[in-house]
């Protein structure tokens, strides 16, 4: 009986232990969710590893629950899945099979899933995950006429929507924020800006000689939050997403890839750029991440 008994202490000790380190990983209500948003430069092409063995690995390292992709070309619908479940995400949602498609994966079903390609230049998926109303984009890189009017048609997506909340909009804006306007004081994104229209005739990404911040202050009207900047200790003009433009590889540092949160989402814990020794290799992004503790049901 007494064996028995100090069996059974062991036992209730360990699991409490096992509770224990559960509690400490999935944070203080086990309800954590983490997000990423990476823009992976042509397909993550800079990993010339089989199957992307390198980016597999980082993801999986990271261990986000949601991650949204934008410039998943060479990726089909069933290849991203395969990639997705090296990491633990059974789910995936790929935009289209041409150009330079938005990627959706999670270790959450993803439902209600629309995909918009109409008026936009590379699109966006809308979905619903884990009690989110998800958005994962990619603003035209070229125009900032074009950047508006694609942001007129998100705006107004989530606008016949009254019903729901709780919104979340991750990806490639390409358009640099009013809130980080001291980052550009100097003129360097300007000039690059003019050389750029001055070269190609396509470009057109200056107003009047100057930045355009109306795309992403449009977004901050509508009284949507910029969680990287909400999270920030002081500006974030030292913390650029776009690392350099071109072929040549040079230009001038810019923030243009976010997590937006609607108003009504609570719960974030914690939110910022993700800078390390594979994200400072394989693409001319860095990737964003957002951790919110979830409500209770």
């Amino acid at each position: 009986m007494k064996k028995y008994i100090r069996l059974s202490r062991r036992i209730l000790l360990l699991m409490i232990l096992l509770e224990s380190i559960h509690f400490l990983h999935a944070g203080p209500d086990g309800r954590t969710l983490k997000i990423i948003s990476y823009n992976i430069l042509n397909g993550m092409k800079l990993d010339e590893t089989p199957e992307k063995a390198m980016f597999t690995a980082w993801v999986k390292k990271m261990d986000p629950d949601v991650l949204g992709l934008q410039e998943a070309q060479q990726l089909t619908q069933t290849g991203l899945e395969e990639m997705a479940r090296k990491f633990g995400h059974p789910y995936a949602v790929l935009l289209k099979n041409d150009g330079h498609p938005t990627a959706l994966t999670s270790k959450f079903p993803i439902v209600n899933v629309r995909k918009v390609t109409e008026s936009m230049h590379h699109g966006f998926i809308q979905a619903e995950v884990a009690g989110y109303n998800v958005m994962v984009l990619h603003l035209s890189p070229h125009k900032y006429w074009k950047r508006r009017e694609e942001m007129d048609v998100l705006l107004a997506t989530i606008a016949s929507r009254p019903d729901k909340g709780n919104w979340v909009l991750m990806g490639d804006f390409n358009a640099v924020s009013p809130l980080d306007a001291p980052m550009y004081k100097d003129g360097k994104l300007v000039i690059d800006r003019k050389r750029a229209q001055e070269k190609h005739a396509t470009h057109d990404n200056l107003v009047g000689g100057a930045l355009d911040f109306e795309v992403i202050s449009k977004l901050l009207s509508a009284g949507f939050v910029d969680v990287a900047q909400q999270k920030a200790r002081g500006p974030l003009s030292s913390q650029p997403t776009r690392r350099f433009a071109g072929e040549d590889g040079r230009g001038t540092p810019r923030r243009v890839d976010y997590i937006f949160v609607s108003r009504d989402v609570e719960g974030v814990m914690t939110a910022g750029i993700i800078k390390d020794e594979f994200t400072d290799m394989y693409s001319d992004h860095y990737p964003v991440w957002l951790e919110l503790r979830r409500p209770l049901p």
